[in-house]
């Protein structure tokens, strides 16, 4: 087979260079300054940059005969198939061409779709909190009213229990006062009498009839009763007995029912709180601690048991039924 000379063409749209070229834009050429591929000056600012070896830098290169065609002298194959080169990478830029724009809209409609997406997450979000700051500063007003209740609740216990104190106190000065005037009186009425006690006298007369003088019989000295012994020196001698029942005095009010046989307040827990006129039934005792004559009992209402206090000075707070 036959070959031509080679002739020069362009890398990009593959036709000869041809300085006569009927078109005046396709007579002006430029060369990649690394590999030496041609181009027309108009294709390379289409293409940029070299298909050869991918560089960006081009020179001037000049023409001066028309090259010929280096094809077979029986065919014309090579043309064909640069042709379909041509369409081929036509294509592929046309499909480059159309993807930029539609990969611009789907990113833009991506970016749109997440950015709504974050602000409906940042708006539930701040509902949230604001909610989450709303039952905080709820539960905090309700704890703050409780324990102004609580405060008020306690405040109204001591000055119950100072009254109740008060009035015990006052009691056991009454009652101490009516004691003492009470021994007073039987110890005046115990003097009256022995002073009172006549002596027996024997008379002797001259007469023959002797008479009979009458001795009055001396009266009976009224002894006082016996009062019952203390068992704590703080309390009243006690009245109960284990078996009994009994219930609170509600002149004194409610009384506490204590795990251990002393005062609330010195290392003991408050079991129970029997209300005025509240019953029980008396299963152990009694024990003295703090002063206080103390009863281990029953409940009747709940069947709690713990430690009552009797009283204090001369007051019973309980009673027997």
């Amino acid at each position: 087979m036959a070959r031509c000379a080679a002739r020069t063409y362009c890398l990009h749209c593959f036709r000869t260079l041809d300085p006569n070229d009927p078109d005046e834009p396709l007579r002006t050429f430029v060369r990649c300054t690394a590999c030496g591929a041609t181009y027309h000056a108009v294709c390379w600012q289409v293409a940029t940059r070299c298909y050869h070896c991918n560089q960006t830098t081009t020179e001037a290169h000049v023409v001066t005969v028309r090259s010929p065609l280096s094809l077979p002298t029986h065919s014309r194959e090579p043309i064909a198939i640069n042709e379909r080169l041509l369409k081929a990478r036509q294509r592929r830029r046309a499909l480059l061409t159309a993807f930029v724009p539609l990969s611009a809209v789907i990113s833009f409609i991506f970016i749109s779709a997440l950015t709504a997406e974050t602000r409906r997450i940042h708006d539930e979000w701040r509902i949230a909190q604001g909610t989450l700051e709303r039952a905080t500063r709820n539960a905090l007003a309700t704890d703050q009213v409780y324990r102004l209740q609580t405060q008020g609740i306690t405040d109204t216990v001591q000055a119950i229990r100072q009254q109740q104190t008060a009035v015990a106190q006052a009691t056991a000065q009454h009652h101490s006062a009516l004691t003492v005037v009470a021994v007073t009186l039987a110890a005046q009425q115990t003097a009256s009498a022995v002073a009172q006690r006549p002596t027996a006298t024997q008379t002797l007369t001259a007469t023959r009839t002797p008479t009979v003088t009458r001795t009055p019989m001396p009266t009976a000295t009224p002894v006082p009763p016996q009062v019952a012994s203390r068992l704590c020196s703080g309390s009243p001698p006690p009245r109960l007995a284990i078996g009994d029942r009994g219930y609170v005095v509600a002149e004194y009010g409610a009384s506490n029912l204590n795990r251990y046989p002393r005062r609330s307040g010195n290392n003991n827990i408050v079991v129970d709180i029997i209300p005025p006129n509240g019953t029980f039934t008396v299963i152990d005792g009694p024990v003295c601690g703090d002063g206080y004559t103390w009863w281990r009992v029953r409940r009747t209402s709940n069947g709690f048991i713990g430690w009552l206090a009797e009283g204090q000075g001369d007051v019973y707070w309980l009673a027997k039924r």
